[in-house]
């Protein structure tokens, strides 16, 4: 499959979970050449399982993924990333790399003002006009290829650099691009947001076993009901609200379930919980004093 990512080579710095959601994208979605993927990790034996299972090369050393690679993903947590990029910008090869350096952090709550001081703080002016940071805040169904993506991109970021960003999470799902001050909205909406629909899971599964149901019917239920309700959803020819009353007969068993939902306000306790991820996702992206 043909892609604008295609001849370039990308370099993930950390080997988790969302990194090998991308590498296996990009392998597997859009076909790129192992050689063309690179990937670090401070653990050698995940270097070895990624290694393995994609064929990739990996390191030990970051200095050599900022190097070798025309795009750098930063897939390392928050609390990492300053440590992380200062272990490459103290090296003295930093800044004398010749090429731009597409730089995408998905650490969530690192602004882009953030990552460009840790970036380029040592750097001169010349020097910082050849790093181009961009974020990406992907959510955990990109694991399977569901994912639902924001991108945000910096002022030195052309055109060029956000088509390659934007194929590399599209190969992962959908994606918006978004201005920075609605990272925080997207992170607590569509990044946070699987954890609420797992909840929900929860508790109709928990509910099924309480009125009888075996665990495994309880499941299979469950998930069948949310996949079906997402596809009406999907398919767009009814909104949310117009679904939900088509279900609803008056004086019937939904309408019953709907009214304790109402009567203990559902609604605005979900609003609340996304607001309140929102808010935090602010106080991360603010640097401390």
């Amino acid at each position: 499959m043909s892609s604008v990512l295609t001849g370039k080579t990308t370099g993930f710095i950390g080997a988790g979970n969302m990194a090998e959601a991308m590498i296996h994208a990009l392998r597997h979605t859009l076909g790129l050449s192992p050689e063309k993927i690179l990937a670090s990790d401070a653990s050698e034996i995940r270097r070895q399982q990624i290694s393995r299972q994609y064929g990739i090369a990996t390191f030990d050393d970051n200095m050599e993924i900022f190097l070798r690679s025309d795009m750098v993903i930063l897939a390392v947590k928050p609390q990492q990333l300053p440590s992380v990029i200062s272990s490459m910008t103290t090296d003295k090869r930093y800044g004398q790399t010749a090429s731009r350096k597409l730089i995408i952090s998905i650490a969530a709550g690192v602004a882009l003002a953030t990552l460009e001081n840790l970036l380029t703080e040592s750097l001169s002016p010349e020097q910082k006009e050849k790093i181009i940071p961009i974020r990406i805040m992907p959510n955990t169904p990109a694991l399977v290829g569901c994912g639902m993506s924001g991108i945000s991109r910096s002022a030195r970021s052309s055109d060029t650099d956000m088509e390659l960003a934007m194929a590399l999470a599209a190969s992962m799902g959908k994606v918006c691009l978004l201005p920075e001050s609605l990272m925080d909205a997207l992170t607590a909406l569509s990044g946070s947001g699987p954890a609420y629909v797992f909840l929900m899971a929860e508790a109709m599964i928990r509910a099924g076993r309480e009125m009888g149901l075996s665990e495994e019917d309880s499941l299979t239920l469950t998930v069948q009901t949310l996949k079906g309700a997402v596809a009406l959803l999907e398919k767009g020819d009814a909104d949310a609200a117009t679904l939900r009353q088509r279900v609803t007969s008056p004086g019937g068993t939904t309408a019953a379930a709907i009214s304790v939902f109402q009567n203990t306000g559902f609604e605005d306790l979900v609003v609340k919980a996304i607001a309140a991820a929102r808010d935090r996702s602010r106080e991360l992206s603010t640097p401390s004093p």
